[in-house]
């Protein structure tokens, strides 16, 4: 086993080096779903906000396959450019789109249209892109790297709406709290960094990790 999710829709997720296992609340052989059609090691999972989907992306190939749950029929592959890197991926809240970085951009796919991929050079982005996040409201993208730089992009305009520094420190992960009032970055220095739209500096800071940070999880409330 090479890593594992815990997701508040579905339960446990696994990554088993080439397939995946998608738990219920009960862990344990004959409870799972496996998740088959990757041909190299898989590199990321993610788990829809609504649980309907899981999609994941393997080391051999950009090509994000897309699957059904329960049940696990793989029911799209999103075709990622060939030359480029990927960083991250994210589902969109109402679970109708997929946006992926690779280097320094995103791309885009509506789920019902899985073959036009859109990219989308965001301005001021030149820096490899490790970690994507969706508003819950769906207005927003925040986007981060290796560079120590967290940009809030504008849905609908992809203009750069908030800015925030990261201390020349990576960004692993993004999470919105739920209002959309705040965003969170998880670090390369195991620190967790809170703030709130319109303010420059932090709310707040955690510290505590003696790991790489490799989840974020907002309570509804």
């Amino acid at each position: 086993m090479l890593s594992r999710i815990v997701s508040p829709i579905v339960g446990l997720v696994m990554i088993l080096q080439s397939h995946v296992a998608v738990y219920d609340e009960k862990p344990g052989i004959g409870n799972e779903i496996i998740l088959h059609g990757h041909k190299g090691a898989i590199e990321a999972v993610e788990i829809s906000p609504k649980g309907k989907f899981a999609s994941s992306i393997d080391t051999r190939g950009n090509d994000i396959l897309l699957w059904a749950i329960p049940g696990g029929k793989m029911t799209k592959t999103l075709e990622g450019p060939k030359k480029k890197r990927f960083g991250a991926f994210a589902f969109s809240p109402d679970e109708k789109e997929i946006t992926a970085s690779f280097d320094d951009s995103l791309f885009q796919w509506r789920l019902d249209q899985p073959e036009n991929r859109v990219e989308i050079k965001l301005q001021g982005k030149d820096e490899m892109i490790k970690a994507v996040a969706y508003s819950p409201d769906g207005t927003m993208i925040a986007a981060a790297g290796v560079g120590g730089k967290l940009t809030i992009f504008d849905r609908k305009t992809n203009l750069a709406k908030y800015e925030f520094a990261t201390n020349n420190q990576g960004v692993t992960r993004i999470l919105f709290t739920n209002n959309s009032k705040y965003v969170v970055a998880a670090l390369t220095d195991w620190s967790i960094l809170v703030w709130k739209l319109g303010k420059k500096g932090p709310e707040t800071t955690f510290k505590g990790h003696r790991f790489l940070i490799t989840a974020l999880v907002s309570t509804k409330e």
